[in-house]
């Protein structure tokens, strides 16, 4: 883990300062993005635009194909010697050097780092908020100082991108992480989207949460006949095997849902997906979703990752996916039985009453 005090953090109207002084900017974003990764960094790429300047979004994988309503036709695979073309090399939404995947011997020279996880791991001067439910509240907050400043106008297109980093990391609003800071700046978003026509928000939920191709349909079958179960139903655990995705066919940006099917299951208090690399069969990614005050980051700080206390991922080693899964299961499955001895929480609409 770096030094954090080797690098500077920097308030909001510094980085808006660092960004209208600069000609050019290459945004790069953490490997398999996704809708908070790739609306954030467009959003930027914008915003540079919008002051007439030039910029590029870069990353070690494509974006997936759903999110081609904020892309459009632009293809943010890495090109040999981008970072020669940038006077400005900023990384957005990447909590540490290992999610730039191949991209990581760029942080050498990488300016400035904005991320909303607070168990991130600072490799330049830094903009970082761990209470921020996506980070494309940050560079909302960027978009509104350049905005009061005169610098760019307001733009509905840089709205859109922002609304759905927001509502892409927050499960629509769903997830824990989501405070009133987030619904404040939802709402200011769906004001401007709402005035400049066009696309409008409830089209962006839809596409990110509502819309599933055949091809997505079939995977899921595929994973969901994958799912083993431990600490009596708490604890769910599905399994993506190099096997699986060569025989399939599939990519590994189409699988980045894989952890929302275990998550959905009535009862499970833990859902995690493992998903093996094709790169280093030794290597699966972790995916882990909390649907109880159950701190997963904690546990994918151990594996080399971090992120949310619901929602975290990290990179365990293991020589068959058999271990992999046996791994997770001892890692994740203690703290599950942790939570289940402690005093079992009240749920209810009301603070006083029937439904307490």
């Amino acid at each position: 883990m770096s030094d954090t005090a080797t690098f500077t953090r920097l308030t909001a109207q510094a980085v808006a300062k660092t960004i209208s002084d600069a000609e050019s900017a290459l945004i790069i974003c953490h490997r398999n993005p996704d809708g908070d990764a790739v609306g954030s960094s467009f959003a930027l790429k914008r915003i540079f635009e919008l002051m007439g300047k030039k910029a590029r979004v870069a990353c070690d994988s494509p974006a997936p194909p759903y999110l081609e309503f904020i892309t459009g036709t632009e293809d943010i695979t890495y090109v040999q010697g981008d970072e020669n073309c940038f006077e400005l090399i900023v990384t957005v939404d990447t909590a540490a050097p290992s999610q730039m995947g191949n991209l990581a011997f760029l942080i050498e020279r990488c300016h400035l780092m904005i991320d909303h996880h607070a168990s991130g791991e600072p490799y330049a001067p830094y903009f970082l908020d761990g209470n921020a439910a996506a980070a494309g509240e940050l560079i909302y907050k960027l978009y509104e100082i350049l905005v009061k400043q005169g610098n760019i106008p307001r733009d509905a297109g840089v709205c859109r991108c922002l609304f759905a980093a927001l509502s892409s990391d927050t499960g629509s609003f769903k997830f824990s992480n989501t405070t009133s800071e987030t619904f404040r700046i939802a709402a200011m978003l769906a004001e401007e989207i709402a005035e400049a026509g066009g696309m409008q928000t409830e089209e962006i939920s839809r596409i990110l949460h509502d819309t599933v191709t055949s091809r997505e349909v079939e995977i899921n079958s595929v994973l969901s006949k994958n799912i083993q179960f431990s600490c009596e139903g708490s604890l769910a655990i599905c399994c993506v095997t190099t096997d699986m995705m060569e025989k399939g066919g599939y990519r590994e940006n189409e699988l980045s849902g894989a952890v929302d099917i275990p998550k959905k299951i009535k009862g499970v208090l833990v859902a995690v997906a493992l998903k093996q690399r094709r790169s280093d069969p030794l290597a699966f990614r972790i995916s882990a979703r909390s649907n109880a005050p159950i701190d997963v980051a904690a546990i994918c700080e151990k594996f080399g990752g971090g992120g949310h206390v619901r929602a975290a991922g990290g990179t365990l080693r293991a020589p068959t996916p058999e271990a992999a899964v046996k791994t997770a299961m001892r890692a994740f499955g203690a703290a599950v039985e942790e939570y289940k001895k402690s005093p079992a929480p009240t749920f209810g609409i009301f603070e006083n009453g029937v439904n307490k």
